[in-house]
């Protein structure tokens, strides 16, 4: 019930040099298409919608999460043939 406040919240894109963590949403480019991840913990795998979009919910002990955690912007990785690639913290 109280995931579904994250539509009020407006997003301020953090300093350049800022590392994913526990808290932020994470912009990435996977194979041209922009997504976003919220790390939480303890659980992922949870779409929480947020001004007409999905976020997707990670845990920093998933794939994603591993590649992502404490990366910045410009960072890239692939999983499973696809190309992701950190566009925006916040």
């Amino acid at each position: 019930e109280q995931i579904y406040l994250i539509e009020k919240v407006e997003l301020s894109k953090f300093e350049s040099g800022s590392k994913a963590g526990i808290g932020s949403i994470v912009e990435v480019l996977v194979d041209d298409e922009q997504t976003k991840y919220l790390f939480l913990l303890p659980s992922g795998g949870v779409e929480v919608p947020f001004k007409n979009k999905k976020i997707q919910t990670i845990t920093i002990e998933s794939p994603i999460g591993l590649n992502l955690h404490e990366q910045q912007e410009g960072h890239d990785f692939e999983i499973n043939g696809k190309t992701f690639e950190i566009v925006g913290i916040f």
